[in-house]
């Protein structure tokens, strides 16, 4: 078990008061905490500072200078601790400033797609009952929660290649959209219009080729 991160600042009422509010929204918040434990020190530390109930920009600048060593995705996240702090405190008191987020440093995220097959998670969803307690709601729960995100997908590619098909055999889309709103089960018209909006052709070309290439990787690199 984790153990909580003591404050000692003249501020540490308050932060013991954000974390608990942000655990009472349910979020864990122990590793965010810890995080926030920096600042703490940093308060504690600096000269003539004792202010109990506000910060002053100067003061938050100041501790964001000495972040300037960190890694970027490290200093993102203890700036982005103080800054969420910060905001706590603007709503209890208005003379208190709040950290800009213009000063949380750009971290480059790298998007990764994996292709998934039925029988993965249908292997996903009989792991949940052995990876969490199997006597509870919790492991049924998270079972259901895989088989709904990856059912929703595949609503979602039905729709597209349905709309792709109709617009390449040049039918009146409009007028064949109550027949999609019924197979797709909605009550609402409106639901359906969203796919409308999406490039029903373009997707299925992005998909046809992406399956071409996973198949047959080698070929496509000669």
């Amino acid at each position: 078990m984790k153990k909580d991160t003591e404050f000692h600042s003249a501020l540490a009422p308050r932060m013991r008061e954000f974390v608990d509010f942000k655990r009472m929204q349910g979020y864990d918040y122990t590793d965010q905490a810890r995080t926030l434990g920096y600042f703490d020190r940093f308060l504690v530390e600096e000269p003539g500072w004792s202010h109990d109930s506000a910060l002053a920009l100067e003061t938050l600048r100041r501790y964001v200078d000495t972040t300037e060593g960190l890694k970027p995705f490290t200093r993102s996240t203890r700036i982005s601790s103080v800054r969420e702090f910060s905001r706590h405190l603007h709503a209890r008191n208005q003379h208190s400033a709040v950290l800009s987020r213009d000063v949380l440093p750009r971290v480059r995220r790298t998007e990764r797609f994996f292709l998934i097959t039925p029988g993965q998670v249908a292997d996903l969803m009989g792991a949940a009952a052995t990876v969490l307690p199997g006597d509870g709601i919790r492991a049924r729960t998270v079972s259901l929660l895989i088989g709904v995100l990856y059912s929703t997908g595949l609503r979602h590619n039905y729709a597209c290649r349905r709309l792709a098909l109709w617009r390449e055999a040049g039918l009146d889309i409009e007028a064949l959209l109550p027949v999609l709103a019924t197979a797709m089960g909605h009550v609402n018209i409106l639901a359906t219009q969203r796919y409308l909006h999406i490039d029903a052709i373009g997707l299925l070309d992005a998909s046809e080729k992406f399956n071409t290439y996973s198949t047959n990787p080698r070929e496509q690199s000669k």
